[in-house]
This record gives C-alpha cells, structure tokens and sequence, in this order.
C-alpha cells in the first residue's frame, strides 16, 4: 500500500509490542507504529482520573507524559497531537492517520512549515466533528489554529532568547569572579612567598 511507505524523519519510535528498546534513526516508524503509540498515549489519558477541566492537572499529566519513555520521542515529533490529545482530550485515529500522510509529504525546512503543519491535525478533527463544515468555515478555523500556534512559538522564542541571554550573563559574571579569585590567590601567594624571604 503506498501509503504505508512513509519516512518520518522526527521520531524515533517502537512499536509498543518492541518494549523496552527504541528504533533508531535509521529504523523508522510506520504510521501503523505511531498509531500504537497515540492509541497508548490516549489510554493513559483516559486512566489518567484527571478531569479534562484540571487545567493544572493535565499540565503536569502532558509533562510526565511527554518526559515519559513511551512518549518523548512522539512529544517531539508531534507536539501539538500531543498537546491535544492530553490536553483537550481529542483524539480520532482518522485525523492522526490523514494527518501522518500530509506529514510524510510535507516540505518542512522552516519552522513555520512545522507550526502550519501541526494546525492541520487540529483542522482534520475539526472536519471529522464538524462534517458539514464548509471550506471558508475551515480556512478561518485553520487560520485562526496558525496564527495562535506561531504567536505562542513567538513568545516561546522570545523567552528562550531571554533565558539564553540571562544565562551568558551569568557564565560572564561567574568567569570574571573566578578570574578575580585567582589573580587574588595568586596576590595572595606572592606576597607570602615575598614576606618569606
């Protein structure tokens, strides 16, 4: 089936029944094999017991999850899917799978590509509720999925830009401190050895 020959160059994934051991870059999974692990992730939100509306909860349910074996290397692949699968509590294996397939054919050499792209697992479970949608319905939910997930990847680039500037702050600061210890320790030790002789 020609469908079946996707290469998803993001994940490294097992099929569950391949416990414990990860396939590696060069063993790629199958959209069957993420299908399993979404099916996985989704039964574990479900016996999870937090409420769909326990906004702290599923922050901290989305985070053990993500940091989890199981799941990290789909939590990178496919954040959104994640997010929306522990988060929103939404989840419809026809989305996923038509979502798999414009992830195999898309051209995602820039980071909006990969936010537009993960709006459209969003959109394809707006389709499958909303059947009879029509297409200007759609584009404006579609749109309006991209410009959320790109101004929220804004603020996140902004604050890692912040957090890495803060930080190269501090290695200066903690250098020049170090470097002022050493240059007293070697004063320091030069007056001593002067006094001693």
């Amino acid at each position: 089936m020609e469908e079946d020959n996707f290469d998803y160059c993001e994940i490294e994934a097992a099929a569950p029944q391949i416990e414990p051991s990860f396939k590696t870059h060069t063993q790629r999974a199958t959209p069957e094999e993420i299908i399993e692990i979404a099916k996985k992730l989704w039964t574990r939100v479900q016996e999870s017991g937090i409420d769909k509306d326990d906004e702290k909860g599923n922050d901290k349910l989305f985070a053990d999850l993500r940091d989890n074996d199981d799941f990290r290397d789909f939590a990178s692949s496919f954040p959104v899917v994640m997010r929306w699968i522990v988060q929103a509590r939404k989840f419809k294996v026809n989305a996923l799978k038509g979502y798999l397939r414009k992830h195999a054919n898309a051209d995602l050499k820039t980071r909006e590509a990969f936010l537009d792209l993960q709006a459209e697992y969003l959109v394809l479970i707006y389709k499958e509720e909303h059947t009879h949608a029509d297409s200007r319905k759609v584009k404006i939910y579609r749109d309006g999925i991209i410009k959320t997930l790109r101004k929220e990847d804004k603020v996140f680039m902004e604050v890692t830009k912040q957090v890495d500037e803060d930080l190269e702050a501090e290695n200066k600061k903690r250098e020049a401190e170090y470097r002022a210890d050493i240059l007293r320790w070697i004063r320091e030790s030069r007056g001593i050895a002067q006094s001693s002789t």
